[in-house]
């Protein structure tokens, strides 16, 4: 197979079917990434 015939060849993503409320609103939480309210990074702070 050539290059040029493997880049033109398409593979979809598998996609979650049957999850319950729960685990739904976790897997679109961690996909959010930064834009959640907490995403565990360090946050440096000065003490005095």
């Amino acid at each position: 197979m050539s290059v040029a015939a493997a880049k033109t060849i398409q593979y979809q993503m598998k996609e979650p079917k049957g999850l319950s409320p729960r685990i739904t609103w976790l897997r679109d939480y961690y996909f959010k990434g930064t834009d959640r309210a907490w995403n565990n990074e360090f946050t440096a702070c000065s003490i005095k």
